[in-house]
């Protein structure tokens, strides 16, 4: 039985690793994305520019920096419950702000014809490449984050709901 804890704690702690990895990797590339456009006037494009990679980057980094200090607690702590929950709000978190992040990104990308807005990423190519990275490394976060939530909410929950013999 104790194998079994053992291995337990082992994979929840793997999970909590890649996620953070992800998460914070993802931020850091889309904090360092930026490109210069050289239109009738010459300017610089960040991340800062759109409020939704803004949103990712804080999202990412404070999923990360969550999934680094649960590792802290120890195994045996009355706080899992509540970290449970809180995994979960992550889990919707990142969801967010990988989707505004990926709206943004298409929008960029393909334009709209409806309002007018023309493809920016003829002109700043290397900007949205950078930008469907960072996006694509933190979805594989997300996949982590609902993998471990689901691990999670099965080694909390389950010694509620089967008796022992």
């Amino acid at each position: 039985m104790k194998a079994i804890e053992f291995s337990k704690t082992r994979m929840t702690m793997v999970l909590r690793i890649i996620a953070a990895a992800a998460a914070i990797t993802a931020a850091i590339v889309m904090l360092t994305n930026k490109d210069t456009v050289f239109r009738p006037t010459c300017y610089q494009i960040k991340y800062l520019n759109l409020q939704a990679y803004v949103y990712f980057v804080v999202a990412n980094l404070i999923a990360g920096i969550y999934t680094l200090l649960v590792l802290l607690i120890p195994a045996n702590s009355l706080l899992w419950r509540t970290i449970v929950a809180v995994d979960a709000v992550m889990c919707m978190l990142v969801s967010a702000a990988n989707s505004a992040a990926l709206t943004a990104s298409l929008l960029e990308k393909k334009g709209n014809k409806y309002v007018g807005w023309n493809s920016i990423c003829d002109s700043i190519s290397s900007f949205c490449v950078q930008a469907f990275a960072a996006i694509s490394v933190s979805l594989l976060g997300l996949f982590a984050f609902l993998v471990l939530l689901l691990f999670s909410i099965h080694n909390v929950l389950n010694p509620l709901l089967v008796e022992d013999d």
